[in-house]
């Protein structure tokens, strides 16, 4: 205790048993009993985070999304120098610490200080906020007429708090805004546990109520294998398991080396950087005890190629695009899921599967686009109406010599809006006998028939040559909208 200052004395009441106090003298002799157990607290213990039972170790500082910060539930002794008090502070339940909030007035890459401190309220203005974008957890009722409680405020500052300042110091935050956030690497776990004061005890009283000392047994790389491209990093963390059963990331003495340091490289924080493709054995220790991790090197990818990088495709049916990466040592193989990620611009026209299978909705164009990360390539689709089906019913006449007419009777043969007199736009006639084919001459428009079919007449082409005979049966194809239909004409020469 020495340089430790005294209090004089504490008021209290000189009373006896059975002595009826009214309120405000119970309030002053409770109020004795609150300030001696602060400072007997300040004189007994240590400021820090107070363990539980079971080895937890609560008031651990946790990144939860965003700017958002998680302080997980637990108690702590706050040591007061000035007023020569121990405070015993308890967080009921997890508490959310907001860094963007702009009290903090927090700047990318500041180092943001996160500290439970000790606040005590009346319970009738419980629930208070703390201030200064900090956060209040739930109370501890000590005594007293005004139902006084003593809170946990978990707070956060750009400045680190001193030796004498009446805080615990959790966490030392580096600050990131939206959208890259905090993570856990950003996080440096700064708790010290707090306990009973050792220059005031025996160490045989000590030993007894501490029991054995804590010491680490044996340690882990985590994750212990995994990839890592060239240029790209990866984050280790060595895990230690401890005497007591506990296991925790060993946050102090830890050494790391690269089995092949031209392959991959590792910070003094684990952070392993690809060099060169290949394996590597990094290694972790700490206190005489190593673990290693197989990592493997692998190329970056530069490009993306996408084929075809033009597609048609009819409402209703589907074509298949497939991309292709090329890596940083010129390698090329295909991409799929979940590395690759696909996207239309426009899904009302056309969809694409995370397979790669691009659906025709409705008629239009879609730039669909491949993606890993932030490196992309693209192909246009073009979706068009459904194919007509043509159908011929029959021929007329179905023998004809060269140069001769032909209707041809059936449905879908051309377009139904054309005049009769007009060609029959979008229709082609053609003659064909094996590989050799003849188109057919001036597909016209005729008037419907009696039954409404529509007739579509045709001049014969010239049978000359081989191996066009003089009464050969050819195919007569009639192809319209998309679709063909067949049937068999004979020249009749």
């Amino acid at each position: 205790m020495a340089g430790e200052k005294r209090i004089k004395s504490f008021e209290r009441l000189n009373y006896f048993d059975g002595l009826f106090l009214d309120a405000a003298k119970f309030k002053l002799e409770a109020d004795y009993h609150v300030e001696i157990r602060r400072y007997l607290n300040f004189l007994l213990f240590n400021a820090g985070i107070l363990y539980t039972t079971m080895g937890e170790e609560p008031l651990e500082v946790k990144p939860q999304s965003g700017t958002v910060l998680t302080i997980a539930k637990g108690s702590a002794m706050v040591r007061d120098q000035t007023h020569f008090k121990g405070f015993e502070v308890y967080l009921a339940s997890d508490t959310t610490l907001d860094l963007s909030t702009p009290d903090f007035g927090l700047a990318d890459g500041d180092k943001a200080y996160i500290t439970a401190g000790w606040e005590g309220k009346a319970e009738s203005s419980a629930g208070a906020g703390a201030g200064g974008g900090g956060s209040s957890g739930s109370g501890v009722l000590v005594t007293g007429n005004d139902l006084t409680r003593e809170y946990a405020v978990i707070n956060a500052s750009k400045t680190a708090p001193g030796p004498s300042d009446p805080l615990v110091l959790l966490a030392e935050v580096t600050y990131h805004p939206a959208p890259t956030g905090i993570s856990d690497p950003d996080i440096a776990d700064k708790r010290v546990r707090g306990g009973l004061r050792y220059e005031i005890l025996s160490q045989d009283l000590l030993d007894k109520l501490s029991g054995a000392p804590v010491t680490l047994v044996s340690v882990a790389v985590s994750p212990a294998s995994g990839n890592v491209e060239t240029g790209k990093t990866l984050q280790l963390t060595l895990i230690g398991s401890y005497s007591d059963g506990s296991t925790q990331p060993v946050s102090s003495g830890v050494a790391w080396s690269s089995g092949n340091p031209g392959r991959a490289t590792v910070s003094a924080a684990g952070l392993v950087t690809g060099v060169a493709t290949g394996p590597v054995t990094i290694t972790g220790t700490a206190n005489g005890k190593s673990a290693t991790a197989s990592i493997t090197v692998t190329a970056a990818l530069v490009s993306i190629n996408v084929s075809p990088s033009t597609a048609d495709v009819e409402v209703g049916k589907t074509v298949a695009l497939a991309a292709t990466g090329t890596y940083s040592d010129t390698s090329t193989g295909p991409l799929g899921p979940p590395q690759l990620n696909w996207s239309s611009s426009n899904p009302a026209v056309a969809t694409i599967s995370g397979g790669g299978v691009v659906t025709g909705v409705s008629v239009g164009s879609a730039t669909i686009t491949a993606s890993v990360g932030a490196i992309t390539d693209t192909a246009s689709v073009t979706v068009k109406p459904p194919a007509v089906q043509p159908v011929i019913s029959f021929l007329n006449p179905t023998k004809q010599a060269s140069g001769g007419f032909v209707d041809i009777v059936g449905q879908n043969l051309r377009n139904p809006s054309i005049l009769p007199t007009q060609p029959a736009v979008g229709t082609t006639v053609t003659l064909r006998k094996g590989v050799n084919q003849k188109p057919a001459l001036n597909p016209t428009a005729r008037p419907n028939d009696a039954s409404g079919r529509q007739v579509v007449r045709v001049t014969i082409p010239n049978r000359t040559g081989t191996p066009w005979g003089s009464t050969e049966a050819v195919t007569l194809q009639l192809s319209f909208g998309g679709g063909n239909a067949t049937t068999t004409f004979t020249y009749d020469d």
